[in-house]
């Protein structure tokens, strides 16, 4: 292994085994024989970068090419994920090229690092940009919220029987027993701590039918297949169509494919398996492990033209009452209140939609529910209107100042004033609100408020002091990284909701 190789996994150098574009990449791809030994081989590594539910994982670069890799298990999770989808969309037959021979998986994965860089010279590049694509791409992944996930889908909606019915009528089983079989799904891939490539569906149907503890039916799994699974062509055909402009219709060209293609989606975040016979063929771990965040299942929710004025009429209204609810859950010395109507002389207007009010302070939140358009603040960053988040800010602080004149001036209290984002997270909205006033208001997201609310070893005043101090000086990203790298042993784990969500099962 040469000098300038090993320099490259140690400073993320500029590697001479590297591709320099996105089409080079591609049709180096196409040489390769993506077979089943080169699919167990990468989901080994992906396995050893989620090594918390599979014991059998190799960090391959170590233990065949006898180097390491700079925070391997990070880049073991970026990488895997990304070569998979590639060699599924474009692998070909008659292929010859082994993956594993030294040069080729170097030559690959060199690339991938490469095509991070944004070029200075031809005005694609900027700090902001890089910084809120590689927060999307990385910081996503490292978010372990899996069962806070869960447990906010069944809350956010568990008082409206109109978003059960849309379920049980698009896929015959209700909410519930939908996020149900996602954890029996999980409990039967990790069962062995093993690495596979190909899982049974027969096998996983007498798994989930066959539970000693809950009641399932083999026409519900039968149903969940049919939500889960998908061919590998529609799984290409999702793949090319992110790929496209939305406006235009034509594909995205190569040369903005080069720095903007590992910052995408990926296809296999939302459909992990893919249907492959009597099997089902496993993308990979991290994929699987992001598909339990429910991103998909809150996108089909939120996005569903069934419902009269869903997101209106009933999805805004619904992430206000939950975060009233979490907060009165977390807390019992505070008055907590908000969206209630009031009038200012002929006009009537809407209070804030969540006041928590302490003796010497109050936290005053405003929450926004519509999510941004990733894909497009991706593919078009310099023209996105990130000026939504300006807008939003300015709105909520006008709704919070009249209400302050005309309703209740809190006075002698310290107030701290939030817009909170539903869907995004926390570093990402970080990025975003270094140009504005933190100390006025605060950008942050559910995750981050979930965080603030529920610790009870100091006053939230001052953890938020606390926090704006490490802010202003560049020592913290959100209020979700701050509270768990200072106070992340008393964070809410969720545990008796779990257990609550599981006892309903039971038979």
């Amino acid at each position: 292994m040469d000098k300038m190789f090993l320099e490259f996994f140690e400073n993320y150098g500029r590697q001479e085994t590297a591709l320099k574009t996105y089409k080079a990449l591609l049709n180096f791809i196409k040489k390769i024989n993506f077979d089943k030994k080169s699919q167990y081989q990468l989901l080994s590594a992906d396995a050893f970068a989620n090594s918390h539910i599979i014991y059998d994982g190799v960090d391959f670069f170590k233990r065949f090419y006898n180097f390491d890799v700079n925070g391997a298990q990070l880049q073991y999770a970026l990488f895997i994920p990304y070569i998979m989808e590639k060699f599924i969309v474009f692998e070909e037959e008659r292929a010859s090229e082994q993956l594993f021979y030294q040069p080729n998986i170097s030559k690959i994965y060199n690339t991938f690092s490469e095509l991070n860089n944004f070029s200075k010279s031809d005005g694609e590049f900027s700090m902001s940009k890089f910084m809120f694509m590689m927060s999307y791409e990385q910081m996503y992944i490292q978010d372990n919220q899996y069962t806070s996930s869960m447990l906010r889908l069944i809350d956010l909606y568990k008082d409206n029987p109109e978003v059960n019915e849309f379920i049980v009528n698009k896929f015959g089983i209700t909410l519930n027993k939908l996020i149900l079989l996602h954890w029996v799904l999980f409990s039967y891939i990790t069962k062995n701590k093993k690495t596979k490539v190909d899982l049974s569906i027969s096998e996983f149907a007498m798994f989930a039918t066959g539970s000693k503890d809950f009641t399932i039916s083999p026409e519900e799994v039968e149903l969940f297949l049919k939500y889960l699974l998908i061919s590998k062509e529609e799984f290409k055909s999702h793949y090319l169509n992110l790929r496209k402009d939305k406006i235009s219709g034509e594909f995205i060209s190569y040369d903005r494919l080069t720095y903007l293609d590992r910052y995408l989606p990926r296809i296999s975040y939302w459909y992990p398996l893919i249907q492959a016979d009597t099997n089902m063929m496993l993308v990979s771990y991290t994929s699987l492990l992001q598909f339990l965040k429910f991103d998909r299942l809150y996108s089909l929710i939120y996005h569903n033209d069934h419902i009269k004025d869903f997101q209106s009429r009933i999805h805004g209204h619904s992430v206000t009452n939950y975060i009233q609810n979490y907060a009165k859950k977390q807390i019992t010395n505070a008055e907590i209140y908000g969206d209630e109507k009031y009038t200012v002389g002929r006009n009537q207007y809407d209070a804030p939609d969540i006041i928590i009010e302490f003796d010497t302070y109050v936290l005053i939140i405003e929450a926004k529910s519509k999510p941004f358009d990733l894909v497009k603040a991706i593919t078009d960053f310099d023209n996105y209107d990130f000026k939504k988040i300006e807008a939003d800010r300015e709105k909520s602080l006008k709704n919070i100042d009249r209400y302050l004149e005309y309703q209740n001036s809190f006075s002698g209290k310290k107030l701290y004033r939030f817009v909170c984002y539903f869907f995004e997270h926390p570093v990402m909205l970080s990025d975003m609100d270094d140009i504005y006033d933190v100390e006025r208001i605060m950008i942050t997201d559910i995750i981050s408020i979930e965080h603030l609310l529920s610790i009870k070893s100091e006053t939230h005043d001052k953890v938020l002091d606390k926090f704006l101090d490490s802010r202003k000086t560049h020592q913290t990203s959100s209020i979700s990284h701050f509270c768990i790298s200072h106070y992340g042993e008393e964070l809410d784990n969720n545990h008796d909701e779990w257990e609550a969500f599981i006892k309903s099962f039971l038979k």
